[in-house]
């Protein structure tokens, strides 16, 4: 309750009583002494209801003025729900000796306005790592919500890809600023190409293109303008192909990588090679959210499967970027408060397609 509406509602109180007090005695000596002024008494009750009516609607104002702030902080982001020394703010280093944090907020299919205010409530909540891209067109969001959120550009790693569909040296750094320009800032944090191949063509040879656009980003990344650069839904040959050409190894590789799908030949090499694996779709766009198996070990541990399939990802040495909309979920899965048992590993990374078994998102 704001203080202005508190004194208020303790004047009008104040007055209110004082009217009753002196309408009370008022009223008695009238009642006593003028028993034959029946107007008198008449006009006495009558300013005894209006003290009486003024006192209750001075009640009904802080009734209703502490309901209204209730209703109103159920809709602010409660920026203290979660504790510090349960968030997972944890960093990995890339080989280039750049922190990036352990969990990322995803923003995939994420409209403009309930992406600008995920990225607010999960900045609010802890979050230092968005994860965005040219073509969800939603990039404009996240920079709204980082500046709306009070903190500092560097207080935030921001990622976002070139678009699969192109590819070539000149329209790598044309969408590069397309970028910067949305997000409001003059450097990325993570610049990834977002397929190796156009969607349309998935599984086309675009190795030419990959290269040129890798050049381009390994020339914006020694101007500064990138603090890492990487690559999402790389195989081993289209990842070597682009160190042979340039002699660059990506930073990072970004794949769908769940419990169930862990892709793990090319997880392996990214990890002999100090290459992070990020993890996109960890929950396989909720897919895991309703399989039994999980639910099961969920309640082992008395937590959400949710937790599960983030936790799994973590302790395989990947950086998992759930995406949600909801204040709840979000807060849930950055503050991992269990420890998976060596145990219930094996078994999670012995299960084989239970969510889709589609390799890529699109």
């Amino acid at each position: 309750m704001k203080l202005i509406k508190i004194i208020n509602s303790i004047v009008i109180i104040i007055l209110s009583l004082s009217i009753l007090l002196i309408l009370g005695s008022v009223s008695i000596k009238l009642t006593t002494n003028y028993n034959d002024n029946e107007n008198l008494i008449l006009a006495s009750k009558i300013l005894l209801i209006i003290g009486i009516i003024l006192f209750s609607l001075s009640i009904v104002e802080i009734i209703l003025a502490f309901i209204l702030q209730k209703v109103k902080n159920k809709k602010k982001v409660n920026i203290n729900r979660v504790d510090k020394k349960e968030k997972n703010m944890e960093n990995y280093k890339l080989y280039n000796g750049i922190l990036i944090p352990k969990i990322g907020l995803g923003t995939w299919q994420s409209a403009y306005d309930d992406c600008y205010n995920a990225c607010l409530c999960a900045l609010k909540c802890g979050y230092r790592h968005i994860d965005t891209a040219l073509v969800y067109e939603n990039e404009g969001a996240v920079g709204k919500a980082l500046e709306d959120s009070g903190l500092k550009r560097e207080e935030v790693f921001i990622t976002t890809k070139l678009p699969a569909e192109f590819k070539g040296y000149e329209i790598t750094k044309e969408k590069f600023n397309e970028s910067l320009k949305n997000l409001k800032t003059d450097y990325i944090d993570l610049y990834l190409i977002h397929a190796p191949w156009p969607w349309s063509d998935q599984g086309g040879n675009y190795e030419e293109g990959n290269i040129e656009s890798w050049k381009a980003m390994i020339e914006l990344y020694n101007e500064g303008k990138i603090k890492a650069i990487g690559v999402s839904n790389f195989n081993k040959e289209q990842i070597e192909a682009l160190i042979k050409a340039t002699g660059v190894k990506p930073m990072v590789n970004q794949i769908r990588y769940f419990i169930g799908n862990t892709q793990d030949e090319i997880t392996k090499y990214c990890q002999e090679n100090d290459i992070l694996v990020e993890a996109y779709s960890p929950l396989a766009t909720g897919e895991l959210l309703s399989k039994d198996i999980l639910n099961n070990i969920a309640k082992k541990y008395n937590t959400t499967i949710s937790q599960v399939c983030l936790d799994f990802c973590l302790k395989n040495n990947t950086l998992p970027l759930p995406k949600s909309i909801h204040e709840e979920r979000i807060i849930d899965n950055l503050t991992i408060k269990i420890d998976l048992k060596e145990e219930d590993m094996e078994e999670l990374n012995k299960l084989y397609h239970i969510g889709s078994t589609r390799k890529y998102r699109s």
